[in-house]
């Protein structure tokens, strides 16, 4: 008597085999797929207060703020400026970690620092072709942001770290057969910083 393949021993070993290797290999794909949680995510119904030091550029004030509801957004934290809070009560002079935490009901503090701000001069490109002229311009910021993270209840430094932002924007002016074409836009500082700044703090884990 000839037995088939498909009814054999052999063969149902072969395909019980075949199926714990494939359980096996999905159940390690997947777990490795899992997100991981942001450090600022391990601390979700909080109350974070977040100060922005710079190398004393006018645009700080700014620049927090555009940090401070950048954050707000990507986490289940109260996000505050610890700083506005404590100008407009009655203990601005006492703005520390202990009024912070006491005062102001505060559990974390996130110091970022922006330094080495770097804004280069228009670097312009030309390209020619037979009948095409383009002509491109383009302005660039890098920064280095470090940041601290501390919890107020034990004083303790949580998290710390550094990275590096980068943008650039350009003006283009194409002429040709067609006519001439620009993309034309004012260089704007504040911009180009913000720019870096959350690329920098999107390089970081705290998000």
């Amino acid at each position: 008597m000839i037995t088939q393949l498909g009814e054999g021993p052999f063969y149902m070993n072969y395909r019980r085999s075949l199926f714990l290797f494939i359980l096996v290999l999905t159940v390690l794909v997947f777990s490795g797929c899992e997100d991981k949680e942001s450090i600022l995510g391990q601390y979700a119904g909080g109350r974070l207060g977040v100060i922005l030091e710079t190398d004393e550029l006018p645009i700080e004030p700014s620049l927090e703020t555009t940090l401070i509801n950048y954050i707000k957004k990507r986490i289940d934290l109260q996000v505050v400026n610890p700083k506005l809070l404590a100008d407009s009560g009655p203990y601005y002079l006492y703005s520390d970690e202990h009024f912070y935490r006491d005062q102001l009901g505060l559990d974390l503090l996130l110091i970022v620092k922006v330094s080495n701000i770097n804004i280069s001069e228009a670097k312009p490109s030309i390209r020619v072709w037979s009948k095409n002229l383009d002509v491109k311009v383009t302005n660039s910021c890098s920064l280095t942001l470090s940041y601290t993270l501390r919890d107020l209840h034990s004083t303790e430094i949580l998290h710390l770290g550094q990275s590096h932002g980068f943008s650039e924007d350009s003006t283009r002016i194409r002429a040709g057969e067609s006519g001439i074409h620009f993309k034309f836009k004012e260089v704007n500082h504040y911009e180009l910083i913000e720019k870096a700044m959350l690329k920098a703090i999107r390089a970081t884990d705290l998000l």
